[in-house]
């Protein structure tokens, strides 16, 4: 992702993340108060208001993304939807979503947060009312990507207001509070939308989400009134914005696409290529206009760092729901409520302890945090790849709690140390930057580690039918569904072979989404190098500004 142009990070290191025990040997940390806010920090009860609107429209987003799926079997029959269709229905808010969110971004440093904000609600409400009364697959995919459109102005907007509204010492706890919010959203969805399912027709969770957004829009009205009037210095980098969302839009179908109809085919490389040679050419160009100013290559490299390990633990998380979540319904016989229910001590735990973990950001630096929530999902996710057809939920819970307090803790942690990366004037790009990296990563999670899954599961399904001494052959059709954990079926097998053959095929899914897990393992464990790198390099530079008789650089 390209990194917009920053100011130099000052000595004190209060914008790359070294605060409290942190600070550099020499350096103070950040003094009370902070710097750089829009004018005088709101009083008690409007800084409360301003935190409980942000959380709203963060839990606002994530119940809307999380419920399609849930819907979307309802969704195929009511409207007659081919399994294309229903693809499509999904990535429209996706694709919608990734291509808009840098322009969100930076249309709210340059105009407002609370006026980008307020917008992103009629587009939300607007496309959420249109599924609602969609008639058909179009007006449905349309709607979608109004919805999409309008969240690419919400998020970046809700989450940026916290870094020119408050002291620098608050914001951990308010981005804390911000993250638990979205969380809940994510929680309660699956569940909620279950019910609502079992209970009406899918229109009423669009006509529901329309109707809170409607909600939404009157109280941000009224919370954000001159909370941030935007900055006519900020340039609206308009060609840079339309090439990062080209060139992420790209990327992203090649990975949808490869997805579903694997690596080798035309239309999953050539956009996916075109869409990394498009960001690596503007990243490349955008760092290489840092040489003039000596700080300016430690900032890029602490976002860029930042951003990576963001991407790489989004692959970890939404592959836990993404897995576990089959895994519990086709291998453990758990209705889609009972899936939703039994991932709490995931979903949940984050959604309790996220406050908690921004305000220890805040104390003890991000550091200690990032190290700590990688090593717990390193644990949770190695845990889970040991699943077998035979485990019990006794087995599952405790590695999802592990992921769940270590997404928990690392979330509001990155976003704090994102935030302070730069001026407030940019915190809008930067929130943005920051969303596009957690949905890139959902992305990846479902594309590569969906292909580790279907390009293993066939073998594994031979192995263990070889190990119960059951020799059969099977067409290509009876073995279609292994990867979504759909046992295959031979016709003319006696119930006794039948028998073996449903539990080859769910022994054969756990192994392969134990090799999934394993390249999800793998990312985490790339996240804590590059954060371990990062550090080193903060710490030589903190070294190198404190060295006595170091003549700066003239400027």
């Amino acid at each position: 992702m390209a990194v917009p142009a920053l100011t130099e990070p000052p000595v004190d290191g209060t914008r790359v993340g070294l605060r409290g025990p942190d600070a550099l040997d020499g350096q103070k940390p950040a003094a009370r108060g902070g710097v750089a806010r829009d004018g005088p920090e709101p009083d008690v009860r409007r800084r409360w208001l301003l935190i409980a609107v942000s959380g709203a429209i963060g839990f606002l987003v994530s119940i809307d993304s999380s419920t399609i799926s849930v819907a979307n079997p309802r969704i195929a029959s009511s409207l007659h939807a081919s399994i294309g269709d229903t693809q499509w229905i999904t990535t429209a808010f996706l694709l919608s979503f990734t291509v808009l969110l840098a322009g969100g971004g930076t249309l709210a440093d340059r105009f407002g947060r609370a006026r980008v904000l307020l917008a992103g609600l009629v587009f939300f409400a607007l496309g959420s009312t249109g599924a609602a009364l969609a008639q058909d697959v179009l007006e449905l995919v349309t709607s979608r990507i109004l919805v999409g459109a309008g969240a690419a102005a919400m998020m970046p907007s809700s989450i940026s207001l916290f870094r020119s509204q408050f002291r620098l010492e608050r914001q951990p706890t308010a981005l804390g509070i911000w993250t638990g919010c979205a969380i809940s959203g994510a929680a309660i969805a699956p569940i909620g939308a279950g019910w609502l399912l079992g209970h009406g027709s899918w229109r009423i969770v669009f006509a529901l989400v329309a109707g809170c957004t409607g909600v939404m829009f009157v109280l941000v009205g009224v919370a954000l009134r001159g909370a941030h009037r935007g900055s006519a210095d900020v340039p609206l980098m308009a060609a840079r914005n339309t090439v990062v969302g080209i060139g992420l839009a790209a990327l992203v179908w090649g990975l949808i696409r490869a997805g579903a109809s694997g690596w080798g085919s035309p239309g999953a490389i050539v956009p996916a290529l075109a869409g990394i040679v498009v960001l690596a050419a503007l990243a490349w160009r955008t760092r290489s206009t840092f040489g003039a100013n000596e700080g300016q290559p430690l900032v890029a490299r602490t976002i860029g760092s930042c951003l990576s390990v963001v991407t790489l633990l989004s692959i970890g998380s939404v592959g836990t729901i993404f897995f576990t979540s089959i895994y519990l319904q086709r291998v453990g016989g758990a209705s889609p409520l009972q899936a939703g229910v039994r991932l709490l001590p995931y979903l949940g735990v984050g959604a309790v302890i996220s406050p908690l973990m921004g305000s220890l950001a805040g104390r003890y630096g991000e550091r200690r945090l990032f190290v700590c929530s990688l090593a717990l999902m390193i644990l949770g996710l190695a845990g889970l790849s040991r699943l077998r057809a035979s485990s019990s939920y006794a087995d599952v819970w405790p590695f999802l709690l592990l992921i769940g307090i270590g997404y928990a803790a690392l979330t509001p942690a990155a976003l704090n140390l994102l935030m302070r990366s730069a001026p407030p004037e940019r915190a809008g790009l930067l929130a943005a930057l920051l969303a596009g990296a957690n949905q890139f990563g959902g992305v990846l999670a479902v594309a590569v580690l969906g292909s580790v899954l279907s390009s293993t599961v066939s073998g594994q399904f031979r192995a263990v039918l070889s190990s119960l001494h059951v020799h059969a052959t099977f067409g290509g059709a009876a073995t279609n569904g292994l990867a979504q954990g759909i046992p295959a079926v031979l016709a003319g097998a006696s119930p006794h072979e039948q028998a073996l053959i449903h539990a080859a095929s769910l022994e054969a899914f756990s192994r392969a989404m134990g090799l999934a897990f394993v390249g999800a393992t793998a990312a985490a464990l790339l996240a804590l190098i590059i954060v371990a790198t990062l550090w080193r390099q903060l710490k030589l530079r903190g070294a190198e500004r404190a060295a006595p008789g170091r003549t700066p650089r003239p400027r």
